[in-house]
């Protein structure tokens, strides 16, 4: 008896029960991996910034004055998430309610829920290799994913909203493909709806979609031309999911479009190519923890061990050439090689790779990670073409013998990777911008009654975040920078009860710390205290400053402090 033979609903009972025996080497490694010591390093701003609006959903109010481009909406009398900035929703801060109503909102609850979204890409991303490249591509896929230390640190840190990206992708690849082959419409709106979705996620979204439907039309030609003429009704149902899921975004789409045209790309090709080696070679979060959060970079840190994926990657695209010069696969193996299957993963990957690189300022990892998971689809499915080829070639025994030698030190180089990024964060508790240093600063803060004011950025989101509105916090930098452009003078009035965050050189993003220390040499040694607060490496992570008498902060192109009479 044959597939063929059996009831439909047999069959896919069968194949759910073979997906989720499929997925659970990979499960648990990506758990395992991603949830030990899930609280370090110390909260980051891009972590944070979407996740106080679902705290502040619950609380019923905002904690504090969130970025400008934050917008919510009243909904039972509480303020809803609904775009975080203008290229970007705010789906990630709405999936992080439930949540935080069930868990609470706290570092640990975030980034678990956001690692819970990348397993979800993962097991997804394995369920598309098993129906396109059988049982051993779908094993492959999990593992190249789960020990992949760019996706396990990436998921469960989230900064770019990059794990519910993951799971959207995967669940259109799934939907997409098996409502086509299906012909069923209900399954063409969901695929239409997780792209749509991952549109309002982020803008960004569009380089993984135009690069697919690119790939699928060059792979399928004129008969996928004809075919998709000729199913008007799926096509419809495909468009109105993606419409339906991109709507709350729709409105921001064309001012997106007019920031991007006219910025000045600040990350040059250069960048482009440190962030994808490095997202690649699994060593990005350890040298983005050793630049302490600077993107920018990256790149000069050297010394972080990496794996051999770059170079298994290269090796499978020119075995993937030699597959497509040998010919289709014989009959027997045609139902385990779908035609052109294998060739759209490669077309997709690099077509999605090569907009991520024409797309203005996407010179950091969360950009380029909407490539995923088609890289590790890609060798795992040459992988498993190959295995089944050489079994039919002279020497075939050697050929497959070289090949689990090749994808066990591949393996064990990932493995090394992940565990590598581990001690780093370990040693340092993160650095800089990243640093766990911050958390008692806020703690201390909210039981003095302090005031908290950023004088840079990397402060304000996680001041709100773990402070809860208890201290006050605010990000006067903003205003200061925008009149520093415009060269009009800002000023700020404070008190003893005003505790400046700001950085040193190495960290000083807007500029504003040199010029504030130069200044407070001018007062009196009894009227400042100055601290410096170091990562557990004893590198200076930020600063506090706190001056002991009211004052006025002034800036008109040279920052000033007036010390003003007490008024109490």
């Amino acid at each position: 008896m044959t597939d063929r033979d059996l009831p439909a609903s047999r069959v896919r009972s069968g194949l759910v029960r073979t997906w989720i025996l499929l997925s659970l080497p990979a499960l648990a490694i990506a758990l395992a991996a991603g949830a030990f010591q899930i609280d370090a390093p110390g909260l980051y701003y891009d972590e944070a910034i979407q996740a106080g609006p679902a705290r502040d959903f619950l609380d019923g109010r905002a904690a504090g004055v969130h970025a400008s481009d934050l917008h919510t909406r009243e909904f039972a009398g509480r303020p809803f998430p609904w775009r975080t900035a203008v290229y970007m929703g705010a789906l990630k801060s709405q999936l992080l309610i439930p949540s935080f109503a069930l868990f609470g909102s706290s570092v640990e609850v975030l980034r678990r829920t956001t690692l819970v979204w990348g397993l979800i890409g993962l097991v997804l991303a394995i369920r598309f290799a098993q129906s396109w490249f059988g049982p051993g591509a779908a094993v492959l896929t999990g593992l190249l994913l789960a020990l992949d230390a760019s996706f396990v640190f990436v998921s469960r840190h989230d900064w770019g909203s990059f794990a519910a990206s993951l799971a959207l992708r995967s669940a259109a690849l799934v939907l997409v493909t098996a409502g086509w082959r299906r012909q069923r419409a209900g399954l063409l709106l969901l695929g239409g709806l997780a792209l749509g979705l991952g549109f309002y996620n982020k803008v960004d979204f569009a380089t993984f979609l135009v690069g697919s439907a690119a790939a699928a039309l060059l792979v399928g030609g004129w008969p996928l031309l004809r075919s998709l003429a000729a199913q008007r009704r799926a096509l419809g149902a495909l468009a109105i999911g993606s419409a339906l899921g991109a709507l709350p975004i729709a409105t921001s789409v064309l001012a997106a479009l007019r920031g991007i045209a006219v910025i000045k790309d600040r990350s040059p090709i250069a960048m482009k190519q440190e962030a994808f080696a490095a997202m690649l070679d699994g060593s990005y979060f350890a040298r983005l923890v050793e630049a302490g959060g600077r993107l920018d970079h990256v790149g000069a840190v050297g010394g972080v061990p990496a794996s051999l994926f770059p170079i298994a990657l290269a090796l499978a695209a020119a075995a993937a050439l030699g597959l497509a010069l040998a010919g289709p696969p014989r009959p027997a193996q045609a139902r385990a090689e779908p035609a052109g299957a294998l060739a759209f993963v490669w077309i997709a990957g690099a077509l999605t790779a090569l907009l991520v690189f024409a797309l203005p300022g996407a010179g950091s990892v969360h950009h380029a990670l909407n490539v995923y998971p088609y890289p590790h689809l890609a060798v795992a499915a040459t992988a498993a073409v190959g295995w089944r080829r050489a079994g039919r070639v002279r020497h075939g025994r050697w050929l497959r013998g070289l090949l689990a030698l090749a994808l066990a030190l591949l393996f064990a180089s990932q493995a090394r990777t992940l565990w590598a990024t581990h001690q780093t964060i370990e040693r340092s508790g993160g650095k800089g911008w990243w640093s766990d240093a911050l958390a008692p600063v806020i703690a201390d803060a909210a039981r003095r009654g302090d005031v908290l004011v950023s004088l840079d950025w990397g402060f304000h989101e996680q001041a709100l975040f773990l402070g809860g509105g208890t201290p006050r916090a605010l990000e006067p930098f903003w205003d200061a920078s925008r009149r520093r452009a415009r060269r009009q003078i800002w000023q700020f009035e404070g008190g003893p009860e005003h505790l400046y965050l700001l950085h040193e050189r190495d960290f000083d993003l807007f500029h504003f710390g040199p010029g504030l220390l130069t200044a407070l040499r001018l007062l009196p040694d009894d009227a400042v205290r100055i601290d410096r607060h170091r990562d557990r490496d004893g590198d200076v992570a930020f600063l506090t400053v706190r001056i002991l008498q009211p004052h006025r902060i002034r800036d008109d192109g040279r920052l000033r402090i007036e010390l003003l009479p007490d008024r109490s």
